[in-house]
């Protein structure tokens, strides 16, 4: 029997059912990819060689050393948004044998999770650079706004120039 020799409303019911399978699996395949990207949340670990605390990192005749990671109420005067904290890290540095056209990257490892430091949330206050700057010596501070439930689960700081490299701390 075909279709053609249905009734009106018997086509219907038949071409229906199709059309709610269609639908419930497209509703299916959307929730489980969403469900699939959605789990990540915003993890991102970063392989790093790890540097203890209170050592001294070297790259050539370069060195970094994490002095202190601190919870700071505001950064250039903003508070954080809801639910969040801002952590400063400072770091003493000789950057006397960094090349010229190398830099760096901050990152502040808590967990499975890492947060960039953004360039805005620099230091005003001089001597105090947010940068590595080829020949400079002093003390870099970089802040995250970082999720109040994670402060306790802070590992350090991640330094990139050549290679990741994990500065142990923790909030003090």
């Amino acid at each position: 029997m075909t279709d053609h020799n249905l009734s009106w409303l018997q086509r219907l019911s038949a071409s229906g059912v199709r059309v709610l399978l269609i639908g419930l699996l497209a509703a299916l395949l959307t929730s489980g990819a969403w469900l699939y990207l959605a789990r990540n949340d915003g993890k991102r670990f970063v392989p790093a060689t790890v540097v203890a605390a209170g050592q001294t990192y070297r790259l050539g005749t370069a060195s970094f050393g994490l002095d202190r990671l601190y919870v700071t109420e505001t950064v250039d005067g903003w508070p954080p948004v809801n639910q969040a904290t801002y952590v400063a890290a400072e770091l003493r540095a000789d950057l006397t044998g960094l090349a010229v056209d190398q830099s760096c990257l901050f990152f502040l490892q808590a967990g499975e999770y890492s947060f960039a430091s953004v360039p805005s949330y620099a230091s005003l206050e001089p001597p105090l650079s947010d940068r590595c700057e080829s020949g400079a010596t002093g003390t870099i501070r970089v802040s995250f706004e970082v999720p109040s439930r994670l402060l306790d689960k802070v590992d350090g700081l991640i330094l990139i120039i050549d290679e990741p490299v994990l500065m142990a701390g923790r909030i003090s």
